[in-house]
């Protein structure tokens, strides 16, 4: 009788330690999937607050620039040079912001919570254009080096 109550009191503190080890990893992977939630949208509000302050002046080069923005992958530098030749050689100027998906400069910007899929990430952008009119873009991210970077920008419409 003692073993038999001894033997199910290991059991129960087994049992209890291995809830206890469950939910400490859940939390722990809780945390992590927050922090890198709160990563991805500092990337992109980041990018994005440093685009709409761009003075366009003839003198601007906008792909030195965009080189040099430590939030965008050389994925997406390498998509958006594409973008300009190509409009170059077809029409002779791109009628809208690659990287607004417009061709005006939108009031504000909003950002909804990315989705996480391990070391792939994708946040939705809102361009606000006043009274209760946005337009989505689809924002790519992935993480290189222990950092998120863009690597793709693309209508969500």
């Amino acid at each position: 009788m003692i073993i038999g109550n001894i033997s199910r009191a290991v059991r129960l503190l087994c049992l209890s330690a291995g809830i206890v080890l469950v939910l400490f990893v859940f939390s722990s992977q809780t945390k992590a999937a927050m922090d890198d939630a709160g990563a991805i949208t500092g990337v992109v509000s980041a990018f994005y607050d440093k685009y709409l302050k761009l003075d366009w002046t003839d003198e601007f080069e906008f792909e030195p620039w965009l080189q040099q923005q430590p939030e965008v992958d050389a994925a997406l530098v390498e998509k958006i040079k594409n973008l300009f030749e190509e409009a170059e050689r077809e029409v002779g100027f791109l009628e809208y912001d690659p990287i607004l998906m417009a061709q005006d400069i939108p009031e504000g910007m909003e950002y909804a919570t990315p989705v996480i899929d391990g070391a792939r990430a994708e946040l939705i952008a809102y361009t606000l254009w006043g009274e209760d009119s946005k337009a989505a873009i689809r924002v790519l991210l992935m993480k290189r080096e222990d950092a998120w970077r863009i690597v793709d920008i693309d209508s969500a419409d």
